[in-house]
Protein backbone atom coordinates (compact mmCIF):
# COMPACT_ATOMS: atom_id res chain seq x y z
CA UNK A 1 0.00 0.00 0.00
CA UNK A 2 1.27 3.81 -1.01
CA UNK A 3 0.08 6.67 1.16
CA UNK A 4 0.42 10.27 0.88
CA UNK A 5 -0.40 13.08 3.00
CA UNK A 6 -0.17 17.15 2.85
CA UNK A 7 1.76 19.20 4.54
CA UNK A 8 -1.58 20.85 5.73
CA UNK A 9 -2.55 17.58 7.04
CA UNK A 10 0.91 17.30 8.97
CA UNK A 11 0.17 20.47 10.72
CA UNK A 12 -3.04 20.43 11.27
CA UNK A 13 -4.91 21.99 8.97
CA UNK A 14 -7.94 20.47 7.75
CA UNK A 15 -7.45 18.53 4.18
CA UNK A 16 -9.54 16.75 1.12
CA UNK A 17 -9.10 12.82 1.37
CA UNK A 18 -8.94 11.30 -2.34
CA UNK A 19 -9.39 7.71 -3.05
CA UNK A 20 -7.56 5.76 -5.62
CA UNK A 21 -6.61 2.37 -6.46
CA UNK A 22 -3.11 1.56 -5.61
CA UNK A 23 -1.62 -2.12 -6.03
CA UNK A 24 -4.97 -3.66 -5.77
CA UNK A 25 -5.84 -1.45 -3.00
CA UNK A 26 -7.80 2.20 -2.27
CA UNK A 27 -6.01 4.18 0.19
CA UNK A 28 -3.85 7.32 -1.02
CA UNK A 29 -4.85 10.63 0.58
CA UNK A 30 -3.77 14.05 -1.08
CA UNK A 31 -3.95 17.48 0.10
CA UNK A 32 -4.07 20.82 -1.36
CA UNK A 33 -1.79 19.86 -3.41
CA UNK A 34 10.83 8.45 -1.04
CA UNK A 35 18.88 -3.29 0.94
CA UNK A 36 16.08 -0.78 2.78
CA UNK A 37 15.37 -3.07 5.10
CA UNK A 38 13.16 -3.48 8.32
CA UNK A 39 16.61 -5.03 9.91
CA UNK A 40 18.90 -6.78 7.91
CA UNK A 41 18.57 -10.55 8.94
CA UNK A 42 14.32 -10.51 8.99
CA UNK A 43 14.38 -8.66 5.37
CA UNK A 44 16.80 -11.41 3.93
CA UNK A 45 15.06 -13.91 5.48
CA UNK A 46 11.60 -12.45 4.04
CA UNK A 47 13.04 -11.89 0.57
CA UNK A 48 14.17 -15.72 0.63
CA UNK A 49 10.68 -16.51 1.23
CA UNK A 50 9.03 -14.96 -1.56
CA UNK A 51 11.60 -15.66 -3.79
CA UNK A 52 11.12 -19.75 -2.79
CA UNK A 53 7.45 -19.14 -3.36
CA UNK A 54 8.02 -17.37 -6.64
CA UNK A 55 10.10 -20.70 -7.61
CA UNK A 56 7.45 -23.06 -6.73
CA UNK A 57 4.66 -20.97 -7.99
CA UNK A 58 6.65 -21.57 -11.88
CA UNK A 59 7.43 -25.29 -10.85
CA UNK A 60 3.77 -25.97 -10.45
CA UNK A 61 2.74 -24.21 -13.63
CA UNK A 62 5.49 -25.84 -15.54
CA UNK A 63 3.81 -29.27 -14.57
CA UNK A 64 0.29 -28.85 -15.15
CA UNK A 65 -0.80 -28.05 -11.32
CA UNK A 66 -4.04 -25.86 -10.37
CA UNK A 67 -3.00 -24.79 -7.75
CA UNK A 68 -3.40 -20.67 -7.42
CA UNK A 69 -1.79 -17.92 -5.21
CA UNK A 70 -3.78 -15.94 -3.06
CA UNK A 71 -4.97 -13.73 -5.88
CA UNK A 72 -6.72 -16.97 -7.06
CA UNK A 73 -4.07 -16.97 -10.29
CA UNK A 74 -0.79 -19.02 -10.35
CA UNK A 75 2.33 -16.86 -10.00
CA UNK A 76 3.37 -17.57 -13.56
CA UNK A 77 0.20 -16.08 -14.88
CA UNK A 78 0.56 -12.88 -12.75
CA UNK A 79 2.08 -10.67 -14.96
CA UNK A 80 -0.47 -11.20 -17.65
CA UNK A 81 -3.81 -11.05 -15.21
CA UNK A 82 -1.86 -7.55 -14.22
CA UNK A 83 -1.92 -6.41 -18.07
CA UNK A 84 -5.50 -7.60 -18.94
CA UNK A 85 -6.47 -5.63 -15.80
CA UNK A 86 -4.88 -2.53 -16.49
CA UNK A 87 -6.52 -2.52 -19.92
CA UNK A 88 -9.63 -3.11 -18.53
CA UNK A 89 -9.04 -0.01 -16.18
CA UNK A 90 -7.92 2.24 -19.00
CA UNK A 91 -4.88 2.30 -17.88
CA UNK A 92 -1.27 1.89 -20.77
CA UNK A 93 1.20 -0.70 -19.62
CA UNK A 94 3.96 -1.77 -21.54
CA UNK A 95 6.03 -4.03 -23.55
CA UNK A 96 9.43 -4.07 -25.32
CA UNK A 97 9.22 -5.47 -28.80
CA UNK A 98 12.60 -4.21 -29.84
CA UNK A 99 15.67 -4.95 -28.71
CA UNK A 100 17.67 -2.26 -26.63
CA UNK A 101 20.16 -4.24 -24.67
CA UNK A 102 23.28 -2.21 -23.62
CA UNK A 103 26.39 -3.43 -25.65
CA UNK A 104 29.14 -5.05 -23.51
CA UNK A 105 31.32 -1.50 -24.70
CA UNK A 106 29.43 -0.09 -22.45
CA UNK A 107 29.47 -1.95 -19.41
CA UNK A 108 31.47 -2.46 -16.24
CA UNK A 109 31.69 -5.22 -13.91
CA UNK A 110 33.11 -4.58 -10.13
CA UNK A 111 34.03 -7.77 -8.62
CA UNK A 112 35.59 -7.06 -4.88
CA UNK A 113 33.03 -7.96 -2.31
CA UNK A 114 32.66 -11.11 -0.96
CA UNK A 115 29.29 -11.18 -0.20
CA UNK A 116 26.04 -9.19 -1.56
CA UNK A 117 26.19 -6.46 -2.37
CA UNK A 118 22.74 -4.36 -0.90
CA UNK A 119 23.37 -1.07 -1.82
CA UNK A 120 25.31 1.59 -3.45
CA UNK A 121 25.53 5.66 -3.72
CA UNK A 122 27.50 7.60 -6.44
CA UNK A 123 29.07 11.37 -4.77
CA UNK A 124 27.04 14.33 -5.78
CA UNK A 125 30.69 16.08 -6.82
CA UNK A 126 32.75 13.47 -7.98
CA UNK A 127 33.06 9.90 -9.97
CA UNK A 128 33.34 8.08 -6.84
CA UNK A 129 30.58 5.37 -5.68
CA UNK A 130 29.97 3.83 -2.55
CA UNK A 131 29.11 0.15 -2.08
CA UNK A 132 27.43 -1.50 0.83
CA UNK A 133 28.01 -5.45 1.09
CA UNK A 134 27.21 -8.29 4.10
CA UNK A 135 31.27 -8.45 4.19
CA UNK A 136 31.30 -5.65 6.74
CA UNK A 137 32.53 -3.44 4.73
CA UNK A 138 31.74 -0.38 2.77
CA UNK A 139 33.65 0.19 -0.59
CA UNK A 140 34.74 3.64 -2.35
CA UNK A 141 35.30 3.33 -6.19
CA UNK A 142 37.19 5.76 -8.25
CA UNK A 143 34.91 4.88 -11.40
CA UNK A 144 37.06 6.59 -14.98
CA UNK A 145 35.38 7.55 -18.20
CA UNK A 146 35.31 6.43 -21.41
CA UNK A 147 34.47 3.22 -23.23
CA UNK A 148 34.66 -0.04 -21.18
CA UNK A 149 36.66 -3.08 -21.79
CA UNK A 150 34.45 -6.18 -21.46
CA UNK A 151 31.48 -6.72 -19.22
CA UNK A 152 32.97 -10.03 -17.48
CA UNK A 153 36.54 -7.97 -16.85
CA UNK A 154 36.67 -7.24 -12.97
CA UNK A 155 37.95 -3.84 -12.35
CA UNK A 156 41.86 -3.82 -10.64
CA UNK A 157 41.70 -3.64 -7.58
CA UNK A 158 43.58 -0.01 -7.20
CA UNK A 159 40.69 1.40 -8.01
CA UNK A 160 38.81 0.57 -4.56
CA UNK A 161 38.95 1.95 -1.05
CA UNK A 162 37.96 -0.81 1.58
CA UNK A 163 36.32 0.76 5.06
CA UNK A 164 35.90 -1.98 7.58
CA UNK A 165 33.34 -2.11 10.04
CA UNK A 166 32.81 -4.11 13.18
CA UNK A 167 35.69 -6.63 12.02
CA UNK A 168 36.36 -7.05 15.94
CA UNK A 169 33.15 -9.19 15.83
CA UNK A 170 33.47 -12.59 15.51
CA UNK A 171 29.70 -13.63 16.36
CA UNK A 172 26.55 -12.30 14.70
CA UNK A 173 25.75 -10.03 12.16
CA UNK A 174 28.25 -8.03 10.32
CA UNK A 175 25.95 -5.61 7.79
CA UNK A 176 27.05 -2.07 6.96
CA UNK A 177 22.88 -1.57 5.84
CA UNK A 178 23.11 2.73 5.58
CA UNK A 179 25.26 4.28 3.36
CA UNK A 180 24.87 8.01 2.65
CA UNK A 181 26.86 10.85 0.72
CA UNK A 182 26.48 14.37 2.03
CA UNK A 183 25.45 16.79 -0.24
CA UNK A 184 28.82 18.34 -1.53
CA UNK A 185 30.18 14.70 -1.74
CA UNK A 186 33.12 15.52 0.64
CA UNK A 187 32.12 13.30 3.81
CA UNK A 188 30.31 10.09 3.37
CA UNK A 189 28.51 8.65 6.20
CA UNK A 190 27.68 4.65 6.78
CA UNK A 191 26.13 2.97 9.87
CA UNK A 192 26.41 -0.74 10.77
CA UNK A 193 24.88 -3.75 13.21
CA UNK A 194 27.59 -2.97 15.51
CA UNK A 195 24.82 -0.08 16.28
CA UNK A 196 28.00 2.71 15.18
CA UNK A 197 27.62 5.57 12.42
CA UNK A 198 30.93 6.47 11.14
CA UNK A 199 32.22 9.38 9.41
CA UNK A 200 34.53 9.07 6.31
CA UNK A 201 36.61 11.22 4.31
CA UNK A 202 36.77 10.59 0.41
CA UNK A 203 40.31 9.18 1.14
CA UNK A 204 38.98 6.52 3.25
CA UNK A 205 40.09 8.11 6.46
CA UNK A 206 37.38 7.66 9.94
CA UNK A 207 37.05 11.23 10.45
CA UNK A 208 34.86 10.05 13.73
CA UNK A 209 32.67 7.32 15.20
CA UNK A 210 29.04 8.50 16.71
CA UNK A 211 28.14 6.24 19.58
CA UNK A 212 24.53 5.68 20.87
CA UNK A 213 21.73 3.23 19.39
CA UNK A 214 21.99 -0.41 20.95
CA UNK A 215 21.34 -2.39 17.99
CA UNK A 216 22.28 -2.51 14.52
CA UNK A 217 21.66 1.20 12.60
CA UNK A 218 19.53 0.61 9.33
CA UNK A 219 19.06 4.28 7.92
CA UNK A 220 21.34 7.03 7.76
CA UNK A 221 20.64 10.26 5.93
CA UNK A 222 22.66 13.72 6.08
CA UNK A 223 20.57 16.79 6.22
CA UNK A 224 20.12 19.49 3.52
CA UNK A 225 23.14 21.56 4.41
CA UNK A 226 25.47 18.99 5.95
CA UNK A 227 25.27 20.39 9.76
CA UNK A 228 23.28 17.08 10.67
CA UNK A 229 23.48 13.34 10.46
CA UNK A 230 19.85 11.31 11.26
CA UNK A 231 20.10 7.80 12.43
CA UNK A 232 17.83 5.26 12.70
CA UNK A 233 17.39 1.55 13.69
CA UNK A 234 16.59 -1.75 15.38
CA UNK A 235 16.34 -0.55 18.71
CA UNK A 236 13.08 2.19 17.84
CA UNK A 237 15.20 5.06 17.73
CA UNK A 238 15.91 7.88 15.52
CA UNK A 239 18.83 10.19 16.58
CA UNK A 240 20.12 13.30 15.08
CA UNK A 241 23.48 14.25 15.42
CA UNK A 242 25.79 17.26 15.37
CA UNK A 243 28.09 16.72 12.41
CA UNK A 244 31.02 19.41 13.89
CA UNK A 245 30.29 17.87 17.56
CA UNK A 246 29.70 14.66 16.99
CA UNK A 247 27.50 15.06 19.81
CA UNK A 248 23.67 13.83 20.01
CA UNK A 249 21.07 17.10 19.01
CA UNK A 250 17.98 15.17 19.62
CA UNK A 251 16.90 11.53 20.06
CA UNK A 252 13.19 10.33 19.40
CA UNK A 253 12.86 7.05 20.76
CA UNK A 254 8.46 7.10 19.84
CA UNK A 255 8.36 3.77 17.73
CA UNK A 256 7.82 0.40 19.57
CA UNK A 257 9.38 -1.25 16.66
CA UNK A 258 12.62 -0.79 14.59
CA UNK A 259 13.11 2.15 12.52
CA UNK A 260 12.76 1.27 8.97
CA UNK A 261 13.44 4.16 7.18
CA UNK A 262 14.00 8.11 7.22
CA UNK A 263 14.07 10.83 4.93
CA UNK A 264 14.88 14.88 5.54
CA UNK A 265 11.98 17.20 4.58
CA UNK A 266 14.51 20.07 5.39
CA UNK A 267 17.35 21.07 7.48
CA UNK A 268 15.17 20.73 10.47
CA UNK A 269 12.50 18.34 10.18
CA UNK A 270 11.96 14.74 8.82
CA UNK A 271 10.16 11.47 9.02
CA UNK A 272 10.45 8.24 10.45
CA UNK A 273 8.34 4.76 9.41
CA UNK A 274 8.16 1.58 11.14
CA UNK A 275 7.93 -1.96 11.95
CA UNK A 276 5.00 -1.20 14.22
CA UNK A 277 2.97 0.30 11.60
CA UNK A 278 3.38 4.11 12.41
CA UNK A 279 4.58 6.97 10.38
CA UNK A 280 6.02 9.45 12.34
CA UNK A 281 7.01 13.80 11.59
CA UNK A 282 9.55 15.30 13.78
CA UNK A 283 11.70 18.07 14.13
CA UNK A 284 14.69 19.12 15.97
CA UNK A 285 13.26 21.87 18.19
CA UNK A 286 11.07 19.72 20.03
CA UNK A 287 11.00 16.50 21.74
CA UNK A 288 7.72 14.79 20.46
CA UNK A 289 7.02 14.01 17.51
CA UNK A 290 4.77 16.82 15.92
CA UNK A 291 2.82 14.29 14.33
CA UNK A 292 1.80 10.80 13.97
CA UNK A 293 -0.49 8.69 11.15
CA UNK A 294 -1.55 5.29 11.64
CA UNK A 295 -3.33 4.00 9.04
CA UNK A 296 -0.90 1.30 7.54
CA UNK A 297 -1.76 -1.97 9.07
CA UNK A 298 1.93 -3.94 8.76
CA UNK A 299 5.37 -2.60 8.25
CA UNK A 300 5.71 0.42 6.71
CA UNK A 301 8.91 0.17 4.69
CA UNK A 302 9.95 3.62 3.24
CA UNK A 303 9.03 7.24 3.25
CA UNK A 304 9.77 10.08 1.17
CA UNK A 305 8.61 13.20 0.94
CA UNK A 306 8.18 15.10 -2.63
CA UNK A 307 10.78 17.34 -4.08
CA UNK A 308 8.89 20.68 -2.91
CA UNK A 309 8.28 19.09 1.17
CA UNK A 310 4.52 19.57 0.78
CA UNK A 311 3.35 16.06 0.26
CA UNK A 312 4.71 13.05 2.23
CA UNK A 313 4.37 9.55 0.37
CA UNK A 314 4.53 6.21 2.79
CA UNK A 315 4.61 2.17 1.55
CA UNK A 316 3.98 -1.07 3.58
CA UNK A 317 3.35 -4.55 3.95
CA UNK A 318 -0.23 -4.07 3.86
CA UNK A 319 -3.09 -5.77 1.87
CA UNK A 320 -1.90 -6.02 -1.56
CA UNK A 321 -0.87 -8.89 -4.04
CA UNK A 322 2.86 -8.31 -3.16
CA UNK A 323 5.02 -6.03 -1.23
CA UNK A 324 4.62 -2.92 -1.74
CA UNK A 325 9.11 -2.17 -1.46
CA UNK A 326 9.88 1.12 -2.18
CA UNK A 327 9.07 4.60 -3.66
CA UNK A 328 10.39 7.21 -5.57
CA UNK A 329 9.62 10.77 -6.11
CA UNK A 330 10.28 12.25 -9.74
CA UNK A 331 12.57 15.45 -9.38
CA UNK A 332 9.94 17.40 -10.85
CA UNK A 333 7.55 20.23 -10.02
CA UNK A 334 7.26 23.78 -8.62
CA UNK A 335 10.95 24.55 -6.80
CA UNK A 336 13.09 22.20 -8.61
CA UNK A 337 15.21 22.51 -11.74
CA UNK A 338 12.55 20.32 -13.72
CA UNK A 339 9.49 22.63 -13.09
CA UNK A 340 7.74 22.39 -16.37
CA UNK A 341 7.24 18.68 -15.74
CA UNK A 342 4.69 16.76 -13.45
CA UNK A 343 5.38 15.24 -9.85
CA UNK A 344 5.11 11.78 -10.16
CA UNK A 345 5.22 8.95 -7.66
CA UNK A 346 6.86 5.85 -8.16
CA UNK A 347 6.41 2.48 -6.74
CA UNK A 348 7.99 -1.13 -6.96
CA UNK A 349 5.85 -4.35 -5.71
CA UNK A 350 6.90 -7.63 -5.45
CA UNK A 351 4.75 -8.05 -7.73
CA UNK A 352 7.07 -7.51 -10.49
CA UNK A 353 5.62 -4.07 -11.41
CA UNK A 354 6.35 -0.59 -11.60
CA UNK A 355 3.71 1.70 -11.22
CA UNK A 356 3.73 5.83 -11.81
CA UNK A 357 1.09 8.06 -10.05
CA UNK A 358 -0.16 10.86 -10.25
CA UNK A 359 -0.75 12.58 -7.10
CA UNK A 360 -2.60 15.32 -8.36
CA UNK A 361 -5.53 13.50 -9.32
CA UNK A 362 -4.92 10.29 -6.97
CA UNK A 363 -4.87 8.26 -10.34
CA UNK A 364 -2.74 5.27 -11.60
CA UNK A 365 -1.24 6.36 -14.69
CA UNK A 366 0.79 3.27 -15.95
CA UNK A 367 1.79 -0.15 -15.45
CA UNK A 368 5.52 -1.26 -16.19
CA UNK A 369 5.23 -4.87 -16.32
CA UNK A 370 8.51 -5.85 -18.05
CA UNK A 371 10.26 -7.44 -14.88
CA UNK A 372 9.32 -11.22 -14.06
CA UNK A 373 10.16 -10.75 -10.43
CA UNK A 374 10.24 -8.91 -7.26
CA UNK A 375 11.44 -5.39 -7.86
CA UNK A 376 14.00 -3.83 -5.51
CA UNK A 377 15.95 -0.88 -7.45
CA UNK A 378 13.94 2.28 -8.32
CA UNK A 379 15.65 5.81 -9.40
CA UNK A 380 15.17 8.55 -11.64
CA UNK A 381 17.21 10.03 -13.74
CA UNK A 382 18.20 13.81 -12.04
CA UNK A 383 16.71 15.86 -15.20
CA UNK A 384 13.49 13.63 -14.62
CA UNK A 385 12.72 12.13 -17.82
CA UNK A 386 13.83 8.25 -17.48
CA UNK A 387 13.29 5.87 -14.44
CA UNK A 388 15.66 2.92 -13.77
CA UNK A 389 14.76 -0.30 -12.41
CA UNK A 390 16.39 -3.27 -11.27
CA UNK A 391 14.55 -6.88 -10.47
CA UNK A 392 15.84 -10.34 -8.66
CA UNK A 393 15.00 -11.34 -12.12
CA UNK A 394 18.42 -9.63 -13.29
CA UNK A 395 16.97 -7.63 -15.81
CA UNK A 396 18.21 -3.70 -15.59
CA UNK A 397 15.62 -1.55 -17.87
CA UNK A 398 15.53 2.13 -18.31
CA UNK A 399 12.18 3.84 -19.43
CA UNK A 400 10.98 6.81 -20.92
CA UNK A 401 9.03 8.61 -19.10
CA UNK A 402 7.33 10.10 -22.21
CA UNK A 403 7.05 7.15 -24.09
CA UNK A 404 6.67 4.60 -20.68
CA UNK A 405 8.63 2.36 -22.88
CA UNK A 406 12.36 0.72 -22.20
CA UNK A 407 15.20 2.61 -23.98
CA UNK A 408 17.78 0.85 -22.55
CA UNK A 409 17.95 -2.92 -20.95
CA UNK A 410 20.77 -5.38 -19.18
CA UNK A 411 20.07 -9.06 -18.21
CA UNK A 412 22.58 -11.13 -15.80
CA UNK A 413 22.53 -13.95 -13.92
CA UNK A 414 22.60 -12.39 -10.69
CA UNK A 415 19.42 -10.62 -8.94
CA UNK A 416 19.46 -6.68 -9.02
CA UNK A 417 19.22 -5.28 -5.03
CA UNK A 418 19.63 -1.44 -5.76
CA UNK A 419 20.29 0.89 -8.69
CA UNK A 420 21.30 4.52 -8.81
CA UNK A 421 22.29 7.19 -11.33
CA UNK A 422 24.66 9.83 -11.24
CA UNK A 423 24.54 13.60 -10.61
CA UNK A 424 25.77 14.03 -14.55
CA UNK A 425 22.57 11.32 -15.61
CA UNK A 426 25.13 9.04 -18.05
CA UNK A 427 25.43 6.44 -15.66
CA UNK A 428 23.59 4.23 -13.71
CA UNK A 429 25.03 1.76 -11.21
CA UNK A 430 23.10 -1.21 -9.70
CA UNK A 431 24.36 -3.63 -6.40
CA UNK A 432 23.53 -7.60 -7.27
CA UNK A 433 23.30 -10.22 -5.09
CA UNK A 434 26.20 -11.85 -6.31
CA UNK A 435 28.70 -9.41 -4.65
CA UNK A 436 29.67 -7.52 -7.75
CA UNK A 437 28.61 -4.29 -8.91
CA UNK A 438 27.20 -3.47 -12.58
CA UNK A 439 28.34 0.23 -13.66
CA UNK A 440 26.09 0.98 -17.02
CA UNK A 441 26.67 3.89 -19.55
CA UNK A 442 23.81 5.48 -20.46
CA UNK A 443 24.31 7.12 -24.02
CA UNK A 444 20.38 8.74 -24.44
Amino acid sequence: MVKLKSLNDIYGEEVVEDEARVHGEKNVWSGEDDIDIENCNRRIRRQEEVENKNEMDIHQETHGSHQTSRTGISGGKLNDYLSELSEMMGISSTSTSHSCEIPTSDMRILNAHGAQVFACAWSPSASFLASGCLDSTIRIWTISNGTYRSSLQSEPPSNVLVLKHASELNDGPKHVPALDWNNDGTLLGTGSCDGKARIWSTCGKLKSTLNKHTDAILKLKWNKNNTYILTAGYDCAAIVWDVNSSKVKQEFRYHSGSVSDVDWRDNDSFATCSGDCMVHVCNIRTTYPIKKFSGHQEDVNCVKWDPTGSLLASCSDDKTVKEVYVIRWRPAGPGTNNSNQPSTLASASFDSTVKLWDVENGKLLCSLNEHRDLVYGLAFSPNGEYLASGSADGSIHIWSLKEREIIKSYTGDSGVLGVCWNNEGDKVAASLKDGTICILNIRI
